[in-house]
């Protein structure tokens, strides 16, 4: 360990470093360059040996450190001299709290650097066998996840997989793949992975996150980062209830059905099958309803819903959908939809002329992440970025909110376990009065909004029996 004599005639040997740098900054760079370790290793020869200190730093490091800290690169280099050996043994402080976590945030995704990138717990090769002691190779640069975490919520950060040349084994943040055979690292890691670019703290549980914990400014603002909670989920948690995606399934437990089937998922939502999901099983119990169906306007007054069992099928919904606006003149011009592209290809199929009248795109949200956009109904006829009503000024945003039906839903899941225990004609009693508390709700705050809602004159709804 350098003396304070050995760090000033470091110092000394660049001009005006030792006048200009403060404790204060010298302090945040021992703080910010020891939590860099991982990332000057792996940016060294093969050959070189990780217990002692590197003579140089990699140049993203170094300029990170120069934005964080307000020195010249010149600066820089001198402070790594004088402060190497310091850094290489500092006992850093675990948490991303206080000014070194504002300095990453601020700096750090710039030079894809993070203080809470996660690495591999092997820098060298450990596979049986293998003779390799070099150091472990970087197999494809850094990703970007999201780590949860209970005591900075959200954290938008980084993962590293190595590799050993020798024996192809690959090094991930949990485990080790040789072979085709993954292996897990013994003991309890820091971060557990639960999904391709999500993470969480082994002390976290994502419930707890979700409802309480979230801190918004530590979400991740960069518009390719792994979408996760934030795109749409992120602003519509709520505590103590499900999240139903599009809407609330069947739970269904061993006592009500001996047997179900698990559809197939990561299929573009058009490759539906357009009858739904419905097939031929023994039911030994009650039977339960697969979803509640709610048509909503923009501005988010509820027009009708109506309960659906076995399936969410686009027969039901156009069924639906023809029931409602059954009255001359209510029809809607556009119909926005999740699976308007199976609704669309099902029109057309059994001659509903439905479609020759009514604009049907998918809304904004599902068609840009979870469409193929492959097939003529995706690319074009549902397309909601070739309706020119729907867009804003300039074609630069949206004239109307899409994704409303699919926030309604997250308010509908709230009472998930209050409806699931009951009768039918509770059931559509309590829903009832619920779905007309909400409307009136919502006019209340569109009045005060200066809105002006209102009925259609002389306009009337029929309610399905």
């Amino acid at each position: 360990m350098a003396s304070m004599d050995d760090v000033h005639a470091f110092l000394s040997k660049v001009p005006g470093l030792v006048e200009s740098i403060t404790m204060e900054k010298a302090m945040a760079f021992v703080r910010l360059a020891s939590r860099l370790k991982d990332e000057i290793i792996l940016a060294q020869k093969s050959t070189y040996d990780p217990s002692s200190a590197p003579s140089d730093i990699p140049e993203h490091v170094r300029s990170f450190l120069g934005c964080a800290t307000g020195m010249s690169d010149e600066f820089v280099a001198g402070c790594w001299e004088a402060f190497s050996e310091t850094i290489w043994h500092y006992n850093e402080d675990e948490t991303s709290a206080g000014r070194d976590a504002q300095m990453f945030r601020e700096y750090g995704f710039d030079h894809l650097l993070s203080a809470r990138t996660l690495f591999p717990p092997n820098k060298q090769c450990t596979t049986p066998g293998c003779m390799n002691q070099n150091l472990l190779k970087d197999k494809d640069g850094v990703r970007k996840v999201v780590l949860f975490t209970l005591s900075d919520g959200a954290c938008a950060t980084y993962s590293v997989h190595l590799y050993c040349p020798h024996c192809k084994t690959s090094y991930q943040n949990n485990y080790s793949v040789h072979g085709g055979i993954r292996t897990y690292y013994a003991g309890v890691p820091d971060a557990i992975q639960v999904g391709e670019h999500q993470f969480t703290s082994a002390t976290n549980a994502a419930r707890v996150y979700d409802s309480y914990l979230s801190k918004p400014e530590w979400r991740p603002n960069h518009k390719d980062w792994p979408p996760s909670l934030f795109q749409l989920r992120g602003r519509l948690q709520r505590a103590n209830v499900s999240h139903p995606n599009d809407a609330f399934a069947a739970e269904v437990t061993a006592e009500e059905v001996e047997e179900m089937d698990v559809p197939a998922s990561g299929e573009c939502e058009a490759s539906k099958d357009p009858n739904g999901n419905r097939k031929l099983r023994a039911l030994f119990g009650r039977r339960r309803t697969h979803n509640e169906q709610i048509f909503v306007r923009p501005c988010g007054m509820i027009v009708a819903h109506a309960t659906f069992y076995g399936s969410e099928s686009v027969s039901q919904t156009v069924d639906m959908l023809q029931k409602v606006f059954h009255v001359d003149g209510s029809m809607p011009d556009i119909v926005i939809y999740d699976n308007n592209c199976t609704l669309y290809k099902y029109l057309v199929r059994n001659n509903i002329p439905l479609y020759e009248s009514i604009g049907f795109p998918v809304d904004v949200f599902h068609w840009t992440c979870k469409h193929a956009k492959e097939s003529i109904e995706c690319s074009y006829h549902c397309n909601p970025t070739l309706f020119p009503e729907l867009l804003g000024t300039d074609g630069k945003a949206w004239f109307f909110n899409s994704s409303i039906a699919e926030q309604t839903n997250v308010w509908l899941g709230g009472y998930h376990s209050i409806l699931r225990e009951m009768g039918s004609d509770r059931y559509d009693f309590f829903l009832d009065e619920m779905v007309m508390r909400k409307n009136r709700l919502t006019k209340t705050k569109l009045e005060a909004a200066g809105a002006l809602p209102d009925y259609v004159p002389n306009l009337t709804y029929y309610t399905p029996v």
